[in-house]
């Protein structure tokens, strides 16, 4: 069936109404033709029957005069007779201008002839030489034409037209009860297409409208109700139309809501990132901190998510780092896959991405699957994002502690210079003045280093530096000691304990150190170490010169020992 609209539904009424209307018009202009035309009828036959009733009563008032005269005989009679005869005559009205009607006209030359007859009669009474027989024929005959005209002419045209006026005011009635008939219809029908207005704006327009608020309504407080009830009139094809708009108007706000709330967390996830990343000074807090950002987009799917940092001087098999961008198994409409790498391989979904730096490639990124997943270009470009993210973050992280490692370590060994044993000596202090710990103060010092370097070359001087700082480094605790190198052949170590501790550990390095350098190596080193300790009031000048005097006593009672401050114990 042919879909219905709502504006041809309104025009159809309105031709409706406008063919109601003419149809209206036409018929009243037609009972108001007919009306006057019956009513100007009813006036010309009322004329008509006042005329000739003036007739019968003229007819009539004609016997007195005639009676006299016929009695009387006398010429004074006659002449009365006469005039009023004559002023019949004379008042007789023209019917044929009062009527069209054929009967009217014949009426009214049918009474004016007997009025000539009764003339010619009443004059005949008085020509000379009639005899009385004659003359008594004559008055007969002329009161039986006075008679005649009255009861045979007269009287039935008076019922003629009487009964034409009842036909007329009978018409008349009709034409009343017609006209009322058609103001009932026209009432009825006007009443009919208000029901039908009434129930088209209704059904058509504000049920629908009415649903279509509410509807709106619920769904701009993020429900999702049904759009069904809304299409109250299934026929109207604007109110589907309007609906359809509005459905996919609402599809099109709830995708772009959808997308903007994602962009939304991945913008958030992204500043996490970038924030805690600023204060992080470990790479792996890094690698943590967005792994558990990945972990949130996608760890509604079974998706693993892989960091590989890649090894200094590695050789560059994974695609990813070779192109310098985003690979995924539906690169090449999948026909080409990456073979270097893990993540790569044949039953698995994946996408990887590099973390670069403004140098290098640190590493990649990577996210695989064994099911199939689609990756959309939303998922793309936050992996692509928090690469870029990571790659910052860790080339100034890598750039932050290369550039402290260059403060605050000796290049030649790689502990710590005198720069950071001042400001460790400060946090030692601290240490020991808040909870009352104990610390020691080691000084190292290489005996005959000068000779080493005279006899074979600077070279096998440094590589000896190197390998003392090798021992020094193995024989501390990571994390409570500190070794450093403060000049040439000397070497501070701040040890926790107490300066019995600190013995054990000097004379640890001092074996070590003896052992390293034995035959069948031509080259023997030894070294000498003073050991003072630490009090809560010291500054790190006096620590340092009690155990370079303790360090001085070891070397003149012959070197390759160590020597407590303030004691002159020796151990060698």
């Amino acid at each position: 069936m042919k879909d219905q609209t709502i504006r041809g539904r309104l025009q159809f009424l309105l031709r409706r109404l406008r063919l109601g209307a003419g149809a209206f018009f036409i018929l009243w202009a037609g009972f108001v033709l007919l009306y006057v035309f019956t009513g100007q009828t009813i006036l010309k036959e009322e004329d008509e029957i006042r005329t000739t009733e003036k007739i019968e009563s003229r007819f009539l008032s004609l016997q007195e005069p005639l009676i006299v005269y016929l009695e009387t005989q006398s010429l004074s009679q006659k002449i009365r007779f006469d005039t009023i005869l004559q002023s019949t005559i004379s008042k007789m009205p023209d019917y044929s201008a009062l009527s069209g009607e054929a009967r009217s006209r014949l009426f009214g030359k049918r009474v004016k002839g007997m009025l000539f007859q009764v003339q010619a009669l009443g004059n005949a009474l008085f020509v000379p030489g009639i005899d009385q027989r004659q003359r008594q024929q004559l008055t007969l005959s002329l009161t039986n034409l006075l008679f005649e005209t009255v009861h045979n002419d007269i009287g039935p045209f008076l019922d003629h037209l009487r009964l034409k006026e009842r036909q007329t005011i009978h018409r008349i009635i009709l034409v009343i009860l017609f006209n009322l008939l058609f103001f009932v219809s026209e009432l009825i029908l006007f009443l009919w297409l208000e029901g039908l207005l009434k129930d088209l704006m209704e059904n058509a327009v504000l049920k629908p409208i009415e649903n279509l608020a509410i509807w709106a309504w619920s769904v701009a407080k993020g429900e999702s109700p049904d759009s069904s009830s809304i299409e109250s009139v299934p026929k109207d094809a604007e109110m589907r139309e309007l609906i359809e708009s509005i459905n996919m108007m609402k599809d099109s706000l709830e995708l772009a809501l959808g997308q903007t709330r994602r962009k939304l967390q991945h913008n958030e996830l992204l500043s996490m990132i970038i924030q805690a990343s600023g204060f992080m000074s470990r790479e792996q807090d890094v690698i943590d901190v967005s792994r558990q950002a990945l972990v949130t987009v996608f760890g509604h799917s079974p998706v693993e998510i892989h960091f590989n940092l890649r090894k200094e001087n590695e050789i560059d098999e994974c695609w990813a780092i070779r192109k310098g961008g985003m690979i995924t198994d539906q690169d090449w409409n999948g026909l080409v896959r990456c073979h270097q790498c893990e993540h790569a391989q044949k039953e698995r979904t994946y996408l990887c991405a590099p973390i670069l730096s403004a140098e290098e490639t640190l590493g990649t990124i990577t996210l695989r699957s064994e099911a199939a997943v689609e990756w959309s270009e939303e998922d793309r470009s936050f992996l692509r994002d928090v690469s870029a993210h990571v790659g910052m973050a860790l080339s100034k992280l890598r750039l932050l502690h290369r550039h402290r490692n260059e403060a605050i370590l000796d290049p030649l060994t790689g502990l710590y210079n005198r720069r950071y044993l001042d400001d460790f000596f400060q946090r030692v202090m601290a240490l020991i003045r808040r909870h009352g710990k104990h610390y020691s103060f080691v000084m190292l010092d290489i005996d005959h280093f000068k000779e080493i370097n005279d006899t074979y070359g600077h070279e096998t001087g440094d590589q000896v530096l190197r390998e003392l700082a090798g021992i020094i480094r193995g024989s501390m605790r990571q994390g409570e000691d500190m070794p450093s190198r403060i000049g040439g052949e000397e070497f501070a170590l701040i040890v926790l304990g107490d300066r019995e501790e600190a013995l054990v550990v000097a004379e640890k390095i001092r074996k070590k150190v003896l052992d390293n350098w034995s035959p069948p190596r031509d080259l023997r080193v030894t070294i000498s170490a003073g050991i003072s300790e630490l009090t809560p009031d010291c500054v790190l000048a006096t620590v340092m010169k009690e155990a370079d005097e303790a360090l001085y006593q070891a070397k003149k009672e012959g070197r390759n020992r160590t020597i407590l401050s303030g004691e002159g114990k020796s151990l060698s």
